[in-house]
């Protein structure tokens, strides 16, 4: 059932109206002066009932588009909001994946820096045992020079002792020479002794 308008209660009040003429012209006008001020008072009732029907149904619709009209804001909202979450959880998963290849990479290099780090110990022990052994060897050089000085100069000392006796060996060949009979004079003892010492 479709709801009553304004225009509707102008038709009903025409068709009462006509109903009225009716009667007034089958019995007289005396038939419907009571009922008359009663019916125009329900016509009037019921057009400022269906004028407020009309308004309240103009607010309700007004309401139910403004509804209409939040609800597809909100709709579209919450469509934009899943689509940030979606961008977000990209983001973030985008970020945790960096996050994963940077701590790999991390610790790559920390390995490298320690294999690094090894082996310049190594090289430091290295060169380190090598600059022991050099000053080592400078010490055992130095020594080594050291006794072949020492010897040097016992050579020396030896070979000026074996020169001074050849030459004290030489005198006394050269006195014997001279001399046949040596033990006859006390310049052969004296000769003699010298040989000795």
């Amino acid at each position: 059932m479709s709801e009553l308008t304004v225009v509707d209660v102008h038709g009903i009040a025409a068709d009462i109206g006509e109903e009225l003429k009716k009667q007034i012209e089958d019995y007289g006008s005396e038939a419907v002066t009571d009922l008359m001020p009663l019916i125009i008072r329900v016509l009037e009732q019921l057009e400022s009932c269906v004028r407020t029907l009309e308004t309240r149904s103009g607010e309700s619709e007004e309401g139910k588009e403004r509804i209409s009209v939040l609800m597809n804001e909100n709709a579209k909202k919450t469509a934009e909001i899943a689509r940030l979450k979606a961008e977000v959880n990209k983001v973030e998963q985008a970020w945790r994946e960096e996050s994963k290849e940077l701590l790999e990479e991390i610790t790559e290099i920390q390995s490298e820096n320690e294999t690094i780090k090894g082996i310049l110990q190594t090289r430091d022990g290295i060169a380190n045992r090598e600059k022991l052994a050099e000053r080592q060897e400078i010490q055992m050089i130095t020594k080594l020079k050291e006794a072949v000085d020492r010897q040097r100069d016992q050579l020396r000392a030896k070979d000026n002792e074996i020169q001074q006796r050849l030459q004290d060996a030489d005198a006394v060949s050269l006195y014997l020479s001279v001399n046949p009979h040596p033990q006859k004079t006390m310049k052969y003892n004296k000769g003699y002794k010298m040989l000795m010492q």
